[in-house]
């Protein structure tokens, strides 16, 4: 039978007035149905599908320095959270404004820790001139700065600044605060390379003050991927042992970056190569 045919039986089962109206309203759906299911059949995949591409093994440059930093938490007044804040108003003022970002520690830092060690590998053949510095700040032999005239040293210092997810910053020797410090050379120094980028977590990176060539004394390791600071801040370095420390220590964070715990580099120095065995986490 012709379309039409089929289409004036249809019109009669279900009681349609065989209007030439209804004949070109219906031919049109027939049209419509019939075009959308050879599209449907156009679109079915008749190849082989090709197996997804898998990212590239990192590779991460040559680790020529070790060095180590231990750190103490601070569990004083935790009936109200109070950390590091000049007086206990103040933090409550801060905790009720923030509230949603402040609440208690996570169960994964429930257990109360007093110490840790944290070993980091650093690229001396890629940074030169952030690993000399960085050295020098964890020895602590390079007397005072040029200008904060405060001794170059990370040992007493605070990680200022610890983002939830993301990292943990300090260095900063004079202010604590994230507003001061400086390189071993005196003031700021150069960004170096890029070369190494944010393609995993644990790396460690020079905290500049928000434009370039502003590298002073703050660092920060990360706990993630900040891929958009790729060609803005210089990796250096990576942990190389007790990643759990930086995981505990990143539980103490906010996202607004506010610690709720003081964290605090006690001791710091160099490690020969013969004093650890450990491996790099990918």
């Amino acid at each position: 039978h012709s379309p039409n045919h089929n289409l004036l039986t249809m019109a009669k089962r279900f009681d349609i007035a065989s209007t030439p109206a209804t004949i070109k309203i219906l031919l049109l759906l027939s049209s419509i149905l019939s075009c959308s299911i050879v599209v449907a059949n156009d679109d079915i995949p008749t190849h082989v599908a090709i197996p997804p591409k898998m990212d590239p093994k990192i590779t991460l440059p040559e680790i020529t320095n070790y060095v180590y930093l231990d750190v103490e938490y601070d569990w004083r007044n935790e009936e109200d959270g109070y950390h590091n804040l000049e007086t206990k108003d103040k933090w409550n003022a801060y905790q009720k404004l923030h509230r949603k970002q402040h609440n208690k520690v996570t169960k994964k830092a429930a257990e109360k820790r007093t110490a840790d060690r944290i070993i980091l590998g650093l690229f001396g053949d890629v940074a030169p001139k952030a690993v000399e510095n960085f050295l020098g700040l964890c020895s602590c032999d390079k007397g005072d700065g040029l200008y904060t005239k405060k001794p170059l040293c990370l040992q007493g210092t605070t990680f200022h600044r610890i983002v939830r997810h993301l990292m943990m910053q300090g260095g900063d020797f004079s202010h604590g605060d994230g507003t001061g410090g400086e390189s071993i050379y005196g003031g700021y120094f150069e960004d170096e390379t890029f070369e190494v980028q944010f393609n995993k977590p644990y790396l460690l990176a020079m905290a500049n003050m928000g434009s370039p060539d502003t590298n002073g004394s703050q660092f920060f390791i990360t706990v993630a991927k900040p891929r958009w600071l790729d060609g803005k801040n210089v990796v250096f370095g990576v942990v190389v042992d007790n990643f759990e420390a930086v995981d505990y220590i990143e539980n103490f964070g906010s996202f607004s970056g506010m610690p709720q715990r003081e964290v605090t580099i006690v001791t710091c120095g160099e490690l020969s190569g013969e004093e650890i065995n450990v491996e790099v986490k990918s």
